[in-house]
């Protein structure tokens, strides 16, 4: 399965075109306080929202429900750019107030398989928490409906329910950042399994070759699930940082289906997503020591001059 995030912000009811998951679905949910939250929307095991994903691309349509006024259109949630604080209402899609919501259609453009969709919230009061229902079709079933609006149960036009998410809570304030991650919890992710076979190659058969080194003309990109290569260089960093057995670890799980983003946690005492934070700061402070070390060699000393 290719594996991609959707990454939409502030809405009530998604209803989303694509592959169903055929695994167990996992719902993750993660809040940061108001005093604590940031721009960067920094949570501990959801990804950070992507300027690139397969949203980017995608059609989103108002099938039911009013937009608020004061808000953004529906670009507001897959134009790349994030609020620089908790109360930009411009910057947001949100439903009209004192209404129950609506329905939002995101059009992928075609049938593809989603390994992963995060979506993200920003505000100081009620409008924190997320609550929505998301399905999922490839739009070829028998009296498939499109664009079924409210009193329609998507379930009986061609629609599979994915999850149901309400992050709101009794024992913690409304405000705040909220990040939800709807995943399949068996299936290994694909960079893992790309990475495990780059890491055999150029690291155990044919190390000589530095055939996946990270340097300055390839660092911007480097992402610790960024495929092949570069996955395989971050496994490298975790076998020799800290678990010596990871990877074997990794294929053993891929070959069970029994991966689970907690190996990482019991194997390091870290997140995967804190290895990959740590692993990028490890390459930005050798490549700058390099280019550091090199502009003294070209410099000449006062007796060369």
């Amino acid at each position: 399965m290719k594996l991609c995030t959707v990454s939409i912000v502030g809405i009530q009811a998604i209803l989303l075109m694509g592959i169903p998951s055929r695994g167990e679905i996992r719902m993750t949910s993660e809040h940061i306080s108001s005093e604590a939250a940031s721009a960067t929307f920094r949570f501990q095991g959801i990804p950070a929202p992507l300027q690139n994903d397969v949203a980017t691309r995608a059609r989103f349509t108002l099938v039911d429900g009013r937009r608020d006024r004061n808000g953004g259109d529906l670009v507001q949630l897959h134009d790349g750019r994030l609020p620089a604080e908790e109360d930009q209402p411009g910057e947001n899609f949100f439903f009209a107030a004192g209404t129950d919501g609506g329905q939002v259609l995101v059009d992928l453009g075609g049938v593809i398989a989603i390994k992963q969709i995060n979506t993200y919230s920003w505000h100081p009061n009620s409008r924190g928490p997320q609550v929505y229902v998301l399905y999922a079709s490839a739009g070829n079933a028998n009296g498939f409906d499109p664009q079924p609006r409210k009193g329609t149960d998507p379930q009986r036009c061609g629609w599979q329910q994915v999850a149901k998410v309400d992050t709101r809570s009794k024992d913690i304030p409304a405000g705040g950042q909220y990040g939800v991650r709807i995943d399949d919890s068996t299936r290994t992710p694909g960079w893992i399994v790309e990475g495990i076979c780059d890491y055999a190659r150029w690291f155990l058969y044919e190390p000589q070759t530095h055939g996946a080194e990270i340097t300055a003309r390839n660092l911007a990109r480097a992402r610790y699930d960024g495929n092949y290569r570069i996955s395989a260089n971050f496994l490298n960093w975790v076998t020799e940082t800290y678990c010596k057995d990871i990877v074997q670890r990794l294929n053993a799980a891929a070959r069970e289906g029994k991966y689970t983003e907690e190996l990482w946690k019991t194997a390091t005492g870290h997140t995967v997503q804190e290895l990959g934070d740590e692993w990028k700061a490890s390459l930005e402070k050798r490549i700058a020591a390099e280019a550091a070390q090199a502009a003294r060699a070209n410099t000449l000393s006062d007796n060369e001059r």
